[in-house]
């Protein structure tokens, strides 16, 4: 055994240390980073979605005026007693 290398293959335990601590910072980095991100595009979803509802009930009332002549109305009789007002009003 005198003169010969022996050849070891593997890794140290500081190796191996320092690894797993480069990998808890950059997963304590890139969580709360992708939770944003999540976050964000949820709030735009639903920043979308009431737009089009918004124009969904825009496009009915533009339906509605072209329909009745350019007036709104209401046919109970707590409203203007049954007559049609003009959009203008």
């Amino acid at each position: 055994m005198n003169g010969t290398v022996m050849s070891q293959k593997g890794f140290t335990l500081i190796e191996i240390i320092a690894v797993l601590i480069i990998l808890g910072v950059l997963a304590a980095v890139a969580v709360p980073k992708y939770m944003d991100f999540t976050a964000d595009a949820r709030k735009q979803a639903l920043e979308g979605a009431l737009a089009e509802g918004l124009s969904t009930v825009n496009i009915a009332y533009a339906k509605l005026m072209l329909s009745n002549g350019g007036t709104v109305c209401d046919d109970g009789p707590d409203y203007c007693q049954g007559q049609c007002k003009q959009a203008s009003e």
